[in-house]
């Protein structure tokens, strides 16, 4: 079934707007954690778990949400994923108990997860043949927008309605966008699987070394940028002297301009045959960047920040291309593919967030901190030599094209 251009432009749009209430959803617990920690009368060491419990969600749902996709289709598990989102949002903000505002807290994560890999696999539905890759480099940009805006809305608005508003704010945007999906993104036809194929098919998925290799192999470079941001805005207030919002306003520059890398690096992966260098090349200079924090004068802080941004959003863009580019996984399984890829290294990546925490960063180490994050990043990406059967550009492998000439469009591949 082919949608029009207008229909596929609108879908994908929806879907940008969905990534954007994600993200935020994502970030406005951080800069409320002293509010919320009074309002249950408890310490910031108590609400930290629901930062911790979030991410569990995300982690350990991301292969059922590939195997949901599977059976139920993408479109049909990123509404419920957003829904439950949504939901469990407003629920956590409304909890008049904290161990139930932490247990609403893990199902927003696990909503997260079930959007996450089924809405990539619509958009290589919708996406058979060209532009994928600029579409998936946008969505995923847009979390950076939806990062940035949340970390500096919250802060704001938390003075004027309370946390509890705060939070069911960025709630309600997402249930009003579940209802503006319904009627937005195309119903596509969803091949019937049998328990035996979908089984087959899961054995596949897990089985990739391909795609073990580009989840471990980034699981330092996942690391770097979740923590990096997370980090930055303690070190330059405490060992650099800056006021609040000027180290703000950097964290914010290092945010928002992934959004920038994420369509160049959506572009690229699309003309090259070696995806790899793509993935590679961008890994280690993040992985510098951050090694040279502590050691950058002021002003140089600026372009860092810059760069850290812009190829984090490279290299997360030419991740996922590059998952949706392995012609060997029939169309049923790519939200699976993607959700093995994304599961593994927020799961991994916590736990070194977490060695991070407690031996530097928790201890104002900050140089230190940063010499680890930068070998975490460069020492894992190691792994991704296991990688051998790493997708080429779609013009090496003409020996699997499809029935549009693409091979990404043939009837086991994930298009």
């Amino acid at each position: 079934m082919e949608i029009s251009p207008r229909a596929r432009s609108v879908a994908i749009l929806s879907l940008i707007a969905s990534r954007f209430a994600y993200a935020f959803n994502w970030y406005d617990v951080g800069p409320v954690q002293v509010q919320i920690a009074q309002g249950y009368h408890t310490g910031l060491a108590e609400v930290s778990w629901a930062l911790v419990l979030f991410l569990m969600g995300v982690g350990l749902f991301q292969i059922p949400a590939g195997l949901l996709a599977h059976r139920w289709g993408p479109r049909t598990v990123s509404l419920w994923g957003l829904g439950l989102m949504g939901l469990s949002v407003v629920g956590g903000a409304l909890s008049p108990w904290f161990p139930l505002f932490l247990a609403m807290r893990f199902l927003v994560g696990v909503g997260a997860a079930l959007f996450f890999s089924p809405a990539i696999a619509l958009i290589a539905q919708y996406y058979p043949n060209t532009g994928r890759g600029f579409a998936v480099g946008i969505f995923n940009g847009a979390f950076n927008m939806g990062a940035g805006v949340a970390v500096f809305a919250a802060a704001v608005l938390v003075g004027y309605i309370g946390w509890e508003w705060t939070l069911i704010a960025g709630g309600i945007l997402i249930l009003a966008l579940v209802a503006e999906n319904l009627f937005t993104l195309p119903t596509l036809p969803e091949p019937s699987h049998a328990s035996s194929e979908m089984a087959r098919d899961a054995r596949e998925v897990l089985s990739s070394g391909a795609l073990w290799a580009l989840a471990l192999g980034l699981v330092g470079f996942w690391t770097v940028s979740f923590a990096v941001p997370q980090y930055l805005v303690p070190f330059l207030e405490s060992a650099r002297g800056f006021a609040a919002p000027s180290a703000g306003a950097l964290d914010l520059v290092m945010v928002m301009t992934a959004f920038v890398g994420g369509p160049i690096g959506g572009v690229l992966v699309e003309r090259t045959r070696h995806p790899r260098w793509l993935l590679v090349v961008p890994t280690l200079v993040v992985a510098a960047l951050t090694a040279a924090i502590s050691l950058s004068p002021t002003l140089l802080l600026w372009p860092l920040a810059v760069g850290f941004g812009v190829l984090n959003g490279v290299v997360f863009a030419v991740l996922y291309v590059a998952v949706t580019r392995m012609p060997h996984f029939r169309r049923g399984s790519l939200a699976l593919a993607i959700g093995l890829v994304n599961g593994v290294q927020v799961f991994l990546g916590s736990l070194l967030l977490l060695v991070g925490a407690y031996f530097f960063f928790g201890a104002g180490a900050y140089v230190a901190g940063w010499y680890y994050l930068g070998a975490v990043a460069a020492v894992t990406l190691a792994l991704l030599a296991w990688g051998s059967a790493l997708p080429e550009r779609p013009a090496a492998a003409a020996g699997r094209r499809g029935p549009t000439g693409d091979p990404g469009t043939g009837p086991d591949s994930p298009a």
